[in-house]
């Protein structure tokens, strides 16, 4: 009897040292695996937000289409725009320094500013006609900007007026983005496929050809540029004291990556066909995640205090990534050449003094409600998916904010969704104030992050039955951590009793 009991508690640990082994990874990823992403509908329709800025929490965009400044504040989602006074300039890059917002008009030929404490817009027109000025930067007290069709790299002291002018060398370049770093001038120069540095204290011009064409994005750190390449579907970097270039290419096949963005030592960048990327320069590792909206979806990106902020011109929206997981990850190949840089020198132009356009508008502020979808990689979605559905609910609050009142809607929604997927409800609300109607868009989307208890779910029904009425929101994780170092700790004392016999 003794021996059969022995058998059974032998049969017993080996059980539950196998469904610790088992289940401890996919407890730990299910934990550490989920992403947010969160997604607010502009007030404007069609309005084509562009390039992004975050400044003291607040999300500063551009408005290509819409010819407005826009502003959200991602903790009460309030939207503020501001109408540019110059009409149909369509703005493009934008960046704020000092409270003040600059930004680019790209057919307005001209470098606006917008102070949104007061709502007054400033406007300087560009010296070179039709020069379609894109990228911008503010250093030391001068607005920095690139003419793509003029072929210069352009200088604005706002303080009065003044602006210099350098033509890029190949004309044929496009210079786009720009960023200034250490008092050098870094552009893109799209359709010369090359990286330029432009030295305003001596007008010499530096060009490094890349070995992948083409480029969109630029961004500095610690000296290195990095950049997109939009057709050649990598991440690259220049190291312009040595000239070496280094390339990784993306996962995802045509992503056409667009904007890129560093903060602490990783590489976010957007990718058109609708996800957010990361490189991890020192590793190679990649990690992608899906935006929810579909395709088409990221263009402008800025990283603030661990959020993500990008812009969806095509769906007309400003998305967040946070609670940052893995993502679904993938190592790729280095690629390293080194390229010799060439050195050219352009005088600037004579200082050219522009008269400034002044104008007070008033913005429009509207609260739009979001969407938050929780993203998962996709390791645990392909293997659970077989163990079956759960029931989700939950109930959503939204807020609508005007100037005269406020009023709040709740609805409850429920599906059923299957591990690894979700199930996704839209609910439309129009509210009339005595300011206007405001228009609402709710939409909840609900993960199932039960794993654990679906699995044991197979193998006990009366744990299944608990499953079934088990919400995203029940806080699972501390007792999946409990249960596993249970099993392990059980399976520790059985083994170590075994062997002192």
């Amino acid at each position: 009897m003794s021996r059969m009991r022995t058998r059974s508690m032998r049969s017993l640990a080996s059980s539950a040292l196998l469904v610790a082994v088992l289940i401890a990874p996919i407890m730990f990823l299910s934990q550490a695996e989920a992403a947010t992403i969160t997604e607010w509908n502009l007030p404007t329709s069609g309005s084509g937000p562009m390039y992004v800025f975050v400044y003291d929490g607040l999300v500063y965009f551009t408005e290509y289409d819409g010819n407005r400044i826009g502003r959200l504040d991602p903790a009460t989602g309030i939207f503020n725009e501001w109408p540019i006074p110059t009409a149909d300039s369509r703005p493009w890059g934008v960046f704020v320094d000092a409270g003040f917002v600059y930004f680019t008009e790209t057919w307005g030929n001209r470098i606006g500013r917008l102070d949104p404490a007061t709502g007054i817009f400033n406007e300087w027109t560009i010296p070179t006609a039709g020069s379609y000025p894109s990228g911008v930067f503010v250093y030391g007290g001068f607005v920095y900007f690139t003419e793509t069709n003029g072929g210069k790299i352009g200088r604005l002291h706002p303080a009065t007026g003044i602006f210099n002018e350098w033509t890029v060398p190949t004309f044929a370049s496009s210079p786009g983005d720009v960023f200034v770093y250490a008092g050098f001038v870094y552009f893109e120069a799209r359709y010369g496929n090359a990286i330029g540095r432009l030295d305003p204290a001596t007008g010499i011009f530096n060009k490094w050809t890349i070995p992948t064409p083409t480029t969109t994005g630029i961004f500095v750190d610690a000296g290195f540029v990095y950049f997109t390449e939009y057709d050649g579907n990598k991440i690259g970097r220049l190291d312009p004291a040595t000239g070496i270039f280094n390339e990784w290419t993306i996962p995802t096949a045509n992503s056409r990556p667009w904007d890129v963005f560093v903060y602490g030592g990783l590489v976010y960048f957007t990718e058109a066909v609708g996800k957010i990327g990361r490189l991890d320069p020192a590793t190679g590792i990649f990690n992608e995640w899906t935006i929810p909206t579909g395709s088409e979806a990221g263009r402008g990106i800025f990283v603030d205090a661990g959020f993500v902020y990008f812009t969806q011109g095509y769906y007309n929206k400003i998305g967040r990534l946070s609670d940052i997981g893995p993502g679904t990850t993938t190592y790729t190949n280095l690629i390293s050449s080194s390229v010799s840089t060439t050195s050219e020198v352009s005088t600037a132009t004579s200082p050219y003094s522009s008269a400034v356009t002044t104008t007070s508008v008033t913005a429009s502020r509207t609260s739009v409600s979001h969407s938050t979808t929780s993203v998962t990689t996709s390791l645990p979605d392909v293997f659970l998916a077989p163990f079956g559905s759960t029931t989700v609910s939950s109930t959503v609050r939204s807020t609508i904010v005007c100037a005269t009142s406020t009023t709040t809607v709740d609805f409850a929604t429920s599906g059923s969704s299957t591990v690894g997927t979700s199930t996704v409800t839209s609910l439309t609300s129009s509210t009339t104030t005595s300011d206007g109607t405001v228009i609402e868009l709710v939409t909840e989307t609900d993960n199932v992050y039960a794993y654990l208890l679906l699995i044991l779910g197979r193998l006990a029904a009366p744990v299944g039955g608990f499953v079934e009425s088990v919400d995203k929101q029940a806080g699972l994780s501390p007792w999946l951590v409990i249960i596993g170092l249970l099993g392990f700790v059980a399976a520790v004392v059985v083994i170590a009793k075994r062997r002192s016999q």
